[in-house]
């Protein structure tokens, strides 16, 4: 289905909707949007997911095709990013709180692994890395040690505006985005090697 087919279909909903006792509110709220984001953001994962693996196995040239792909999605008006650069932040946070929150008190592999991690990148996967952290630290509790190692490993890493806050053209996302999952598999790779 084409992008204007979808449109013409939204904007024949819409005209419905508007005749309708209280049918602006939907529009208003953002609500009819949101199975479009959910959409965009679900393909996105899904791609990413598997240039992961592709990463993981070794195969770049797969990788590389299907993170093409999912900076091809296009832009999401309703959360107003790319759903390529939301997943990858996404997943990149998701494997970090997951392995916190799987942790017990004094097992501090999950930071250690994100402090190796951070220490060997550049460019938007660290910085990624480097606002996960930071999020952390202020929304999560974390023992005191660990607060302080967060402020300690951050500290040197310049921080930028978060990837799904900016629009990059394509080549630059794919980058940024291959970015993000290369760090993520060092993180992987850390915690895998630290036992967990």
């Amino acid at each position: 289905m084409s992008d204007d087919s979808v449109r013409q279909r939204m904007d024949s909903y819409l005209q419905k909707q508007a005749d309708q006792p209280f049918g602006a509110v939907e529009l208003v709220s953002g609500r009819t949007l949101a199975p479009f984001s959910r959409a965009g953001l679900t393909a996105a994962e899904n791609l990413l997911t598997k240039a992961e693996r592709a990463l993981a196995a070794g195969d770049r040239e797969r990788a590389t095709h299907l993170i093409g792909r999912a900076t091809a999605l296009n832009y999401d008006d309703h959360e107003e990013t790319t759903p390529a650069a939301f997943a990858a932040s996404v997943m990149l946070f998701g494997a970090v709180t997951d392995a916190l929150e799987r942790s017990n008190m004094g097992d501090s592999r999950w930071l250690g692994a994100a402090v190796t991690a951070l220490s060997s990148a550049t460019g938007w996967g660290q910085s990624e890395l480097r606002r996960a952290l930071v999020v952390i630290r202020q929304d999560y509790e974390v023992e005191a040690e660990e607060s302080r190692t967060i402020r300690d490993a951050v500290v040197d890493v310049p921080e930028r505006a978060e990837l799904r806050d900016v629009v990059l053209p394509p080549e630059e996302l794919a980058e940024a985005v291959a970015s993000v999952l290369q760090i993520l598999q060092t993180y992987r790779a850390a915690l895998n090697a630290s036992g967990r």
